[in-house]
């Protein structure tokens, strides 16, 4: 009779610890999931909160080929806050209008004003509140050891080194060389790779632009900019750092430039065209090696380093002297006389006897108009050869003999001289001006006449070039034909200094004409210089025998005429062969001005060899 009741005791213990077992493994394993779920999160959360900052590299630097820096990076130093050490309790605001009053405090007990405004650092901290904010930028000396005195006052503030481009010769080489700026985040490649950017510094003209971030030179070498490195930061929700992680890759800093450029050449060219509008280019006329290039006048390409003034940008583009035109490559130019070798060769190509004689009277007439000899006022030149007529730049012969050869003639020697097309130096360029009855049928709707082919005879009309093509083809006569694509990159060293390039020169063409033909042409120019009556002997100096030749090209309206002067030339000093081009606007004469300048540089530069 007892025996049920201690059955269903026994079932209802039994349940109950099933049920209690069930409970305890549901616990048990309710809080395993907690735990794994709450590691889980713990590292989404860690990852989540991990920022990685793009750290740029050390721009290459440019060096002209006797081992001088022409850019280079030098230390700025710069007062920085971090913002997350300057947090106040309370509204936002607090921390905005503490932060900016700091800025103040400081850039005033150094007599500077600060960089940044109360939108600026608003902007920071919505966009980028791990990144410190620049107050102060490039101190100087005095202005570092005053803000050194405040360092411990001002929780969050931090006084940094970065590298900013410099130019130590500020104007020299300046059209060349080019300018820098910040690269424009929005507009970089790798944005998106980095939570915070950094930019780089970004080539804005010139070489720095050109060879920014690859050189193609046959092949393809990585140019001044080198490869960004990343550093890692822990912030916390509201995106202030918590924990500095460290770099995780390091930057490679950019390759270095020697350019074929010398110095002591560039410095010179300079002083000689100082005060002057104009071009001055210095050849190696065995290889097409650019050893001096100068636009005058020049700017101080330190103006762009932290980036140029809104009123200094607009003065120099305002400027009537034009500074920011690079003159040498971009100037197009009616030559004048200094095409006449030219017109020779064509000559001698088609067979007129170089010995043979023109009468010059002191002008040509050519139907019912005449052209002048610039001899006109003291009746002319009488019975001139082609080596005399290039020696005293007689324009009668020339125009006698171009009206023989007629355009198609002249043109092609001209546009074997590379008239008309761009060197390819690897800089913007101009390609001048090539005449052609197509052009003139384009330009006028009038056809082309005997007066064209008279005016381009003597390097007037539809004609003009630039100076280095000037250069270029004057290195031609001088080495017995060969046109060498003139270049600015000597060598290319990677950023552990090893030689990755060195420049081989390249071979465009060679004039369509016999070492004898040049020879002719060789010796009017020679004489030029070296005869007492000689257009160029202004440039006759005791330091390198010169051949030279002159051209005076008269431009602008009728009532308001300007020249633009010349000097061609070359020389041989110690096995080298130069060829050299300048040339001046409003100019008086190409004899009067250019000549003694060529004269000038010679003997300043050489004797330092």
């Amino acid at each position: 009779m007892t025996t049920k009741p201690t059955l269903s005791r026994n079932r209802i213990f039994i349940l109950g610890g099933i049920f209690i077992l069930l409970y305890i493994i549901l616990i048990v394993r309710l809080g395993d999931i907690q735990l794994e779920s709450s590691n889980k999160y713990k590292k989404k959360i860690a990852i989540q909160s991990i920022r990685r900052v793009r750290i740029p590299a050390t721009r290459g630097r440019i060096f002209s080929s006797d081992g001088k820096v022409l850019a280079d990076n030098k230390p700025c130093f710069n007062i920085i806050f971090h913002l997350a050490e300057m947090r106040k309790r309370g509204r936002r605001s607090k921390t905005v209008n503490y932060i900016y009053d700091s800025a103040k405090k400081i850039a005033e007990a150094i007599n500077r004003k600060p960089d940044i405004s109360k939108k600026d650092i608003i902007s920071q901290m919505n966009m980028r509140p791990a990144i410190p904010i620049t107050v102060v930028s490039d101190l100087n000396k005095k202005e570092l050891a005053l803000a050194y005195e405040y360092t411990p006052h001002i929780p969050g503030m931090e006084i940094i080194v970065i590298p900013t481009r410099y130019y130590p010769y500020k104007r020299t080489a300046c059209h060349i060389l080019g300018y820098t700026g910040k690269d424009d985040p929005s507009e970089a490649p790798d944005r998106l790779n980095y939570s915070y950017y950094i930019p780089d510094i970004k080539g804005r003209s010139g070489l720095e632009k050109a060879i920014d971030t690859k050189i193609n030179l046959g092949a393809t070498y990585n140019g001044l900019r080198g490869k960004p490195g990343n550093n890692l930061l822990q912030v916390n929700v509201k995106g202030y750092v918590h924990d500095d992680i460290g770099i995780s890759r390091d930057p490679v800093n950019g390759n270095n430039v020697t350019l074929t450029v010398n110095l002591k050449a560039q410095l010179i060219a300079e002083k000689v065209l100082d005060g002057k509008k104009g071009s001055f280019v210095l050849m190696d006329a065995n290889s097409g090696a650019v050893l001096a290039i100068v636009s005058s006048p020049g700017y101080d390409l330190n103006l762009f380093t932290d980036g140029i003034s809104r009123s200094m940008w607009k003065t120099l583009l305002q400027d009537p002297e034009k500074p920011l035109f690079d003159r040498a490559l971009m100037g197009q130019y009616m030559p004048g006389s200094i095409v006449k070798p030219l017109v020779s060769l064509a000559a001698l190509k088609e067979g007129i006897n170089p010995f043979g004689t023109i009468y010059c009277g002191g002008s040509a007439r050519i139907g019912n108009t005449k052209i002048n000899c610039w001899i006109w006022k003291y009746g002319g030149h009488g019975n001139e050869n082609m080596m005399d007529a290039i020696r005293d730049s007689c324009n009668v012969y020339f125009v006698k003999t171009g009206l023989s050869l007629g355009l198609e003639n002249i043109a092609a020697i001209y546009k074997a001289a590379g008239l008309g097309r761009k060197t390819n130096i690897g800089l913007p360029e101009r390609s001048g001006q090539l005449p052609s009855r197509e052009r003139k049928k384009k330009q006028s709707k009038r056809s082309w006449s005997a007066f064209d082919t008279a005016l381009i005879s003597i390097g007037q009309g539809m004609l003009t070039l630039t100076p280095i093509q000037a250069a270029t083809f004057t290195a031609a006569i001088a080495n017995g034909g060969t046109m060498w694509q003139p270049y600015l990159i000597k060598d290319i060293y990677n950023y552990n200094d090893k030689l990755i390039y060195s420049a081989i020169p390249n071979k465009v063409e060679k004039l369509p004409v016999s070492q004898k033909m040049l020879y002719v042409v060789k010796e009017g120019m020679f004489e030029s210089v070296h005869d007492e009556n000689g257009s160029s002997k202004r440039a006759n100096n005791h330091i390198i025998s010169l051949y030279g030749k002159t051209g005076t090209a008269q431009v602008g309206p009728k009532n308001k005429r300007r020249r633009n002067t010349w000097f061609i030339g070359f020389g041989k000093f110690k096995d080298k062969l130069y060829s050299i081009a300048v040339a001046v606007e409003d100019g008086k004469a190409g004899g009067l001005t250019n000549a003694p300048m060529v004269k000038q540089f010679f003997t300043e530069w050489l004797p330092t060899l």
